[in-house]
């Protein structure tokens, strides 16, 4: 097929055949299904509801609860705290997926014992404090030890 092109590009078990009359690239795009009450935007599934996708801004207040991850609204946890099932955004950006996460409190029963019990290792930017040496407690409780983790 010499001359012939074929780009497939899929986000869903579509397929894609070669346009055998066409030496130009062929292009097929489709968007995953979404939950309801969520549209396909920017890469990711968010709520249909402006209000709730605008909170963007952080006023300093713990806990930590914005929606700023690419992939936040698309009901899986990707902030890499407590119970996620990926770490592909920082730390209390995923908020409608994950919850509210604490940043610094002291709430863990081995708070100021000089380790890091809070379980959470800083990856990405924004993230900050020390890594855990042991996840007996939840990410943000421990910051005698481990710090502030945003």
């Amino acid at each position: 097929m010499s001359g012939h092109f074929l780009l497939c590009l899929t986000l869903s078990a579509s397929a894609c055949t070669p346009d055998t009359q066409n030496t130009q690239p062929t292009e097929t795009l489709t968007t995953p299904d979404c939950a309801e009450g969520r549209h396909f935007e920017d890469g990711a599934c968010v709520l249909n509801d402006a209000e709730a996708n605008a909170n963007a801004t952080w006023d300093g207040s713990d806990p930590l609860c914005l929606n700023t991850c690419m992939w936040a609204n698309d009901d899986t946890c990707d902030d890499g705290g407590d119970g996620p099932a990926w770490h592909l955004c920082a730390y209390g950006t995923d908020c409608s997926d994950c919850g509210p996460r604490a940043i610094c409190e002291d709430t863990c029963l081995y708070s100021a014992d000089a380790e890091c019990d809070d379980g959470f290792t800083p990856a990405l930017d924004g993230e900050a404090g020390e890594s855990a040496d042991t996840n007996l407690c939840t990410a943000g409780s421990d910051c005698s030890d481990c710090g502030s983790r945003y």
